[in-house]
């Protein structure tokens, strides 16, 4: 029948809501995409991801440690997700964080070229991050000015990343 009012539209489905602050801990960590870079150096900063008392701090630690791990200056991009804890050691309140990460090439460089000082320049330079696994990173950068100047610089850096420093 034609006269009959339409039916009211449903109800939009409430959003499930999640208090930051319940007991949570964090029972298991993933780290996909790693290939040069060393375990022991990534596990120095993921640890404080275990001290953990609820779902807020490990939002709070897992943005801390993700920082950490881009200040390495082995990754290209850090992913994020946590997800309830599965499998027969999982607890009731825990969870597992997996950063899924994806390591910088193994050498980068460039070309460029520069004017000042009455002069043009010509620049070249490359970098090797990462070498050995655990942040290291070799750096050379030539330049040939057209008149006079020639520089060349060369720089090898290694991170202090130890257990009693825990930073980078």
């Amino acid at each position: 029948n034609q006269d009959m009012p339409a039916a009211p539209p449903p109800p939009p489905p409430e959003s499930p809501t999640i208090d930051l602050h319940q007991p949570t801990r964090v029972d298991k960590i993933h780290i996909d995409g790693l290939k040069r870079t060393k375990d022991d150096i990534v596990q120095a900063q993921v640890n404080e991801l275990f001290k953990a008392k609820d779902f807020y701090d490990v939002i709070e630690n897992v943005q801390k440690v993700r920082s950490k791990l881009e200040t390495l200056g082995c990754f290209k991009s850090i992913g994020v997700s946590i997800d309830t804890s599965k499998g027969p050691d999982a607890t009731p309140e825990g969870v597992e964080v997996t950063f899924n990460v994806r390591e910088l090439k193994r050498v980068s460089g460039g070309v460029s070229t520069m004017v000042g000082n009455n002069e043009g320049s010509l620049l070249i330079q490359a970098r090797a991050p990462n070498i050995l696994g655990r942040g290291e990173k070799l750096q050379m950068e030539y330049s040939y000015g057209t008149k006079s100047t020639s520089n060349i610089n060369i720089s090898a850096v290694k991170p202090f990343v130890d257990d009693w420093l825990h930073k980078v």
